[in-house]
């Protein structure tokens, strides 16, 4: 089986995780109520190949719009990592949707994840752009419980508020290997904001980590809302090299796990906002869509 370990880690990550294990090693958590607060829209998903490989990332549920002429078919959309959809696949899994054929979808990846890629990949594998949205249409009685993420508002610069600490880490459900699974939310602070990057940090004790397999998963703020995917994790730079000083989560217990920081692209909610205006649709799931604006056009959404 061939994993997305979540490219972002190595080198570009080492400095973040050393600075995290210097000032954050023994920060003790707070947590805030959760019952209040409805996080939705975490699916996993996984792409797969007519020659049997497979790799393995999550999405978000970010819209489903009933057609206008009809009603009883939806176009949905989801929002997942660019470098998950980057390699060549047939088909991907969506849980609990079924298999959607990679010529049924409309794949929306930013040219600028493209120019980053290939200019910083070696240095840097954390990279501006690296959201990506995925478009369908189905039944509408098709897992009609699970809800689109609400999404998170965009500033002045165009990227997800960050008005609403502290934010959560979205694990996938289904394990995947060297990766547990369980679904779990790690709590986590800002760390930069600055840049087109935002970076998160995730101390300890929560007994979860964001590892190979997490990839895509959302990143949510303290009222539930989506600011972005998840690129990747450090926790895999200290796995790789050895330099873990906890045993790795097993998923059941709530031991302490090493500190580490998730990264994800800033702007990814202004790029889907255009998506989903693009092809006729709105993360209000009240929202029709209306039949001037077929999915099988050749618009195209990679700018």
């Amino acid at each position: 089986m061939k994993l997305n370990i979540l490219t972002l880690i190595l080198v570009g990550h080492c400095f973040l995780q050393l600075r995290a294990e210097h000032n954050h090693s023994s920060e003790t958590l707070i947590r805030p109520p959760q019952d209040q607060v409805t996080f939705s829209g975490a699916t996993d998903i996984t792409m797969k190949s007519d020659d049997g490989s497979t790799h393995l990332c999550q999405s978000t549920l970010v819209a489903r719009n009933p057609l206008k002429e009809h009603k009883s078919i939806c176009r949905v959309a989801f929002l997942t990592a660019a470098h998950c959809v980057d390699s060549s696949f047939d088909a991907i899994e969506f849980s609990g949707f079924g298999e959607i054929k990679k010529s049924q979808l409309k794949l929306c990846r930013p040219r600028e994840y493209a120019r980053n890629k290939a200019r910083f990949w070696k240095d840097n594998p954390s990279v501006p752009g690296d959201s990506a949205t995925l478009i369908f249409e189905i039944p509408c009685d098709n897992n009609s419980v699970l809800r689109p993420a609400r999404l998170a508002p965009l500033n002045e610069e165009r990227k997800a508020a960050l008005d609403h600490p502290p934010f959560f880490l979205q694990k996938r459900s289904s394990p995947a290997p060297e990766n547990p699974g369980g679904g779990k939310r790690i709590q986590a602070d800002i760390q930069e904001s600055s840049g087109k990057i935002y970076h998160f940090h995730a101390p300890t004790p929560q007994g979860s980590a964001i590892v190979g397999g997490d990839s895509g998963g959302p990143i949510f703020d303290a009222k539930g809302r989506l600011l972005c995917p998840m690129m990747g994790s450090s926790y895999e730079y200290l796995r790789i090299e050895q330099k873990l000083k906890h045993p790795e989560p097993d998923g059941k217990s709530n031991r302490p796990v090493d500190p580490f920081d998730v990264s994800c692209d800033s702007r990814a909610i202004a790029r889907l906002s255009i998506h989903l205006e693009l092809f006729g649709m709105s993360n209000d799931p009240t929202q029709e869509v209306p039949s001037s604006q077929p999915l099988n056009s050749d618009k195209t959404c990679n700018d």
